[in-house]
């Protein structure tokens, strides 16, 4: 994997992309191949949190958490005949 975002990130480079940020090249090799072992989601517009600390999961769990559980509740409501996101996964 690290050589193909070596090679993804020469490729931004060689097409005048010189402020594209790192996360770019990872999105995109990731989503190149399912051979990484690796899988991500689209968390666009959700809280997150970045957990480097002990303290960090205390707060990811008691204050992140419930604010994803609330947005999704509201965000993720489809009509009639359709399962929401939410009810499935409160499922699992």
């Amino acid at each position: 994997m690290a050589e193909a975002i070596v090679t993804c990130i020469q490729n931004y480079l060689d097409q005048g992309h010189h402020d594209r940020p790192y996360e770019d090249t990872i999105h995109d090799v990731m989503g190149a191949s399912s051979d990484t072992g690796f899988n991500f989601g689209d968390i666009t517009g959700l809280p997150w949190i970045e957990i480097n600390f002990t303290r960090d999961i205390e707060q990811a769990r008691n204050v992140i958490l419930p604010r994803i559980r609330k947005k999704l509740g509201k965000v993720l409501r489809v009509g009639a005949g359709r399962k929401s996101i939410a009810s499935s996964q409160s499922n699992q």
